[in-house]
């Protein structure tokens, strides 16, 4: 911006430096007013305004998946690394359309719904919605506006979970795996992720108590970091083991004093898991079938949601309200049993009466 100048009206001038045209001829823009201080606001806004379209008109020609690795980048320390190992999936994986076109071009036409109609045949509907999120984080991050798409219905797939007699026979046969057993058994019998089993240490342990804090994740390299932070503040917490899962967590406190209180990875853990289900010809469930397993089990107990919320590290209770679609499915037959020895009683007495009344009646004629 030049100096400003008083005209010998009184009036405050200047001309503001607003870029190139199309023809590359240099564009100024003037300002003038009464107040110093308001030309020079108006002049630098102008000025600031210009550089913003020059360096958004330059971002448009970078790639998408320029694009994606500066947006990837710039949340490196604000983003879980969970959440950036999805990001790379997703750019690695699931958008073939986009990645090698400039920005500025992909919302022309219809290219993200295009991309977006592919992927509904491959991946499932949470997954195409979270690809269209991440698009959309990155076209915004370069303020570059996308129009609306057409995304599937979101449909819920729920997790299996054992019923209550399967999970009794998981107890017996993790006796057979002991390199897995405690951590089959911290999720079954304490609700404790994956991730939150892997980062327990020794120090975390006290008797039957085990402190929950943070949590060992897959970076973009697939390599397991330590995150000191849960997935949620709820996350933190305390929780209570079992006797006989606290003698066994007991035995690898001490041979393990020192580092991560298990050797063996969260992906290591699920493999020994299915090939134990797998020779006892039990189905499929993971993991965090099993976490869910507790929350249903509580939930039969008539535990509370609040308390069953915080022993399980959930902030709110809408996954816990899915778990209970799925609740022990023998629990379920057994107050269906109820239901229809409550309901034959009733159109037993409903039976006895009309017969009465009926007895009556003829009697009367």
């Amino acid at each position: 911006m030049t100096k400003i100048k008083k005209t010998k009206t009184g009036l405050y001038t200047t001309l503001a430096y607003g870029g190139k045209d199309s023809n590359e001829k240099k564009v100024y823009k003037r300002f003038s007013g009464l107040c110093r201080q308001d030309v020079v606001l108006e002049a630098a806004q102008y000025e600031e305004k210009a550089k913003s379209q020059k360096r958004d008109m330059a971002n448009g020609d970078m790639t998408f998946k320029d694009a994606a690795n500066e947006y990837i980048s710039s949340k490196s320390n604000i983003l879980s690394p969970s959440t950036i190992r999805g990001y790379y999936c997703i750019l690695n994986n699931a958008l073939s359309m986009l990645i090698d076109k400039p920005i500025k071009n992909i919302v022309s036409g219809d290219l993200i719904q295009r991309q977006i109609n592919v992927n509904t045949k491959k991946y499932s509907s949470k997954s195409v919605h979270n690809q269209n999120g991440f698009v959309s984080a990155v076209l915004k991050h370069f303020r570059i506006h996308t129009d609306a798409v057409s995304l599937p219905p979101k449909q819920y797939v729920g997790i299996p979970v054992p019923t209550e007699t399967e999970a009794k026979a998981i107890c017996a046969y993790l006796r057979e795996c002991p390199r897995i057993e405690c951590q089959a058994l911290l999720a079954l019998t304490c609700s404790l992720r994956q991730s939150e089993i892997a980062a327990l240490t020794a120090a975390d342990v006290h008797g039957n108590d085990v402190f929950i804090h943070g949590a060992r994740i897959p970076n973009k390299d697939n390599h397991l970091v330590y995150n000191p932070f849960g997935k949620s503040d709820a996350a933190t917490r305390h929780v209570q083991m079992p006797k006989y899962l606290e003698e066994q967590v007991e035995k690898w406190k001490k041979s393990r004093p020192n580092g991560w209180l298990f050797p063996t990875k969260p992906d290591q853990v699920l493999y020994y898991f299915e090939k134990m289900e797998r020779s006892h010809g039990m189905p499929a469930y993971t993991m965090h079938s099993l976490r869910h397993c507790f929350a249903a089990v509580m939930h039969a107990l008539n535990v509370p949601d609040q308390y069953i919320m915080q022993l399980g590290g959930w902030k709110s209770d809408f996954v816990l309200k899915r778990v209970y679609r799925y609740a022990l499915a023998e629990k379920t037959a057994e107050v269906k049993n109820n239901a229809n020895i409550h309901f034959s009683k009733m159109m037993s007495e409903t039976s006895q009466t009309t017969n009465q009344t009926t007895s009556t009646n003829a009697y009367k004629k």
